[in-house]
C-alpha cells in the first residue's frame, strides 16, 4: 500500500493529537477506597463541610482530604480550612468578599489525623477548587482534577507547590469522589 503525503500527515497529526489530549477516564471506586470513604463520612461535623448553596447543575463531588507536613509527613491537625471556587477560577481570599463571581465557600477543621471531608458539586468549567489553610505559610492552594486538565497543564500542576492533582473516581450512585493528600511546607 502506498501512502500519500496527505495520508502520512493525517496519521502523524492523529498521533500528536492523541499524545496531547487529556484523559477524561474516571474509574470506579475500589472496595478498599469505599472503606476509606466510609471513614471520612464518619468524621465529626466540624471536620466536614457541605456547600448547600453550590449550583446543582454540576456533578456531586466528595473530597476526602488529608493535610500533612511535607517535611515530616505528620498530620496537620486542628487547622481551619476554607474552600472556594469562582466562575473565573482561583481568587485571593483576602478579597473574596469583593468578588461577585464567587460560587461556593465552605469551612472545616482538620481532625487529629489531618482529615477533612468536603461535599460539593464539580463543574467542568470550574475544574479546580481553592483552599486556604489559616495560620500556614503558604496558605492558599488549588486542587486541580486530572480529568479536566490538558497534559501540559497537568505537568505544570505537578511542578507547583501550591497546586495539587486529584484523580476523580466514580461511586456506584454516579457521584464523584477524590482522595488527596495535601503536603504543606511549615
Amino acid at each position: 500500500m502506498i501512502l500519500t503525503h496527505s495520508k502520512i500527515f493525517i496519521v502523524l497529526f492523529s498521533l500528536v493529537f492523541i499524545q496531547c489530549s487529556q484523559d477524561k477516564t474516571i474509574d470506579k471506586i475500589t472496595s478498599s477506597e469505599q472503606k476509606v470513604l466510609e471513614q471520612y463520612q464518619q468524621l465529626d461535623t466540624k471536620n466536614k463541610t457541605s456547600i448547600p448553596d453550590a449550583p446543582q447543575n454540576g456533578e456531586k463531588l466528595l473530597l476526602c482530604l488529608n493535610l500533612v507536613d511535607k517535611k515530616t509527613n505528620k498530620a496537620i491537625s486542628n487547622k481551619v480550612v476554607k474552600f472556594y471556587y469562582t466562575s473565573e477560577g482561583f481568587i485571593n481570599l483576602e478579597h473574596q468578599n469583593y468578588n461577585p463571581n464567587k460560587i461556593i465557600d465552605g469551612l472545616a477543621i482538620t481532625d487529629s489525623e489531618g482529615r477533612i471531608c468536603v461535599q460539593t458539586f464539580l463543574h467542568e468549567k470550574n475544574s479546580s477548587i481553592g483552599l486556604t489553610v489559616l495560620n500556614k505559610t503558604p496558605n492558599e492552594f488549588n486542587i486541580n482534577f486530572k480529568q479536566y486538565l490538558t497534559n501540559r497543564s497537568e505537568k505544570w500542576v505537578k511542578e507547583s507547590n501550591e497546586h495539587f492533582l486529584a484523580n476523580l473516581k466514580r461511586l456506584k450512585d454516579g457521584a464523584l469522589v477524590s482522595f488527596l493528600t495535601i503536603e504543606i511546607n511549615r
